[in-house]
C-alpha cells in the first residue's frame, strides 16, 4: 500500500553519493533516528567538505561505511526507512475514547 501525502512511493530510501570521495565523518549509526536534513556523514572530495543529509525522517537502517573509506560516485552510502514503516502502531492502542 502506499503512504497518503508521502511524495515517495517506497518506504525506504538509498542516499547515494554524489560525486567520488573519501568519508571523513560519520554523524550517525545503523538503527538511529534521524530527521530530514539531518547530517548523515560528511565526505571530502575535490578537496572540498561535502555533507550528506537524510532525505527523509526515519531510521537508519544500512550504513556499511567507516571513515577513511573511499566511495565512488553513485554508492549507496546509507539507507533511510521511514519512519512511520518503521514504527509501531501503539498510538491506535493509546488512543481509546
Amino acid at each position: 500500500f502506499m503512504l497518503e501525502g508521502d511524495a515517495s512511493t517506497e518506504r525506504k530510501r538509498s542516499v547515494k553519493s554524489p560525486m567520488p570521495g573519501k568519508i571523513i565523518r560519520l554523524n550517525v549509526t545503523e538503527g538511529e533516528d534521524v530527521k530530514e536534513g539531518d547530517v548523515l556523514l560528511v565526505m571530502e572530495a575535490m578537496k572540498m567538505e561535502h555533507v550528506v543529509r537524510s532525505p527523509l525522517d526515519g531510521i537508519v537502517s544500512t550504513l556499511k561505511l567507516d571513515v577513511g573509506d573511499i566511495v565512488e560516485d553513485g554508492s549507496i552510502l546509507a539507507v533511510v526507512e521511514d519512519a512511520i514503516v518503521s514504527g509501531s502502531d501503539d498510538e491506535e492502542k493509546e488512543s481509546s475514547g
